[in-house]
């Protein structure tokens, strides 16, 4: 009698734990589905003549599939790095940017090509000074192809 009773207890806790796994497996299937209707969602969005696609090379472009919009955000710093001489009591130890610039650049229809590029903060003569104190020193002539009355650049 006593060997019964241990085998229900035994079956019991297996029940128990069988119905747990059950549980864990319909929660890991309710996730597979989720992650496959995500990927079809993300597959759907990449096929669409209107999406852009992103990625990092040499700065942060986006394009659509027949690339007729492209663009591309990058920029240089240069940042000079000094310390004192401890042994003289000169302690003018520090650092400072000594040209940042920002470019953007792209097309837009396959006929309007577009570069800008902005130096954040240039000493000297500033042939089109903008907010803050830097210029844009390189504005590209945008292309126009193909654009009925128009011909050539702008």
């Amino acid at each position: 009698m006593e060997r019964e009773l241990q085998l229900e207890k035994m079956v019991k806790e297996l029940l128990q734990r069988v119905e747990e796994i059950e549980k864990k497996v319909a929660k890991t299937e309710s996730i597979s589905e989720s992650v496959e209707q995500l990927e079809k969602q993300v597959s759907e969005q990449k096929e669409s003549p209107d999406a852009m696609n992103w990625n990092w090379k040499n700065g942060l472009n986006a394009k659509n599939a027949d690339e007729s919009f492209t663009f591309k955000l990058s920029g240089r710093v240069h940042n000079d790095w000094y310390t004192g001489d401890i042994e003289n009591g000169n302690f003018n130890s520090g650092t400072r940017f000594r040209s940042v610039w920002l470019n953007m650049s792209g097309t837009m229809y396959n006929d309007i090509e577009y570069k800008f590029q902005y130096d954040v903060d240039r000493s000297g003569p500033r042939p089109a000074t903008v907010v803050g104190g830097g210029t844009l020193d390189d504005v590209y002539r945008c292309e126009c192809r193909g654009i009925q009355g128009i011909d050539g650049g702008i």
